[in-house]
């Protein structure tokens, strides 16, 4: 089975063409070339604050992106000139989003 998984990107319009190709090397330099990566459409991100927003994420992401296995939280500040900021969080089942056999 490949590795699922989801960008979320501060703005997805633009930045799913410059993040895609460089998560899937980056998977692919780590053994997964087989990778699916999608960039989340909905609910749309707008900005920093909502990317990172808990409620947003426990509300929505987790349980509509359950079968995710990787999400990838890239900011790419574009007002702040320190550049390109990668997080990346390795999904656990939570309490509120039990994942199903």
């Amino acid at each position: 089975m490949s590795l699922r998984v989801l960008l979320v990107l501060e703005d997805h319009t633009n930045d799913q063409f410059i993040a895609k190709p460089i998560v899937q090397e980056l998977l692919k330099q780590l053994g997964r070339p087989n990778a699916r990566i999608g960039a989340l459409m909905n609910p749309r991100m707008r900005g920093i604050d909502q990317v990172l927003d808990r409620a947003i994420w426990e509300e929505k992401i987790l349980l509509e992106y359950r079968h995710i296995d990787l999400f990838v939280i890239i900011l790419d500040r574009d007002c702040n000139s320190r550049g390109i900021f990668i997080l990346t969080v390795r999904l656990k089942p939570f309490s509120c989003c039990p994942r199903g056999g």
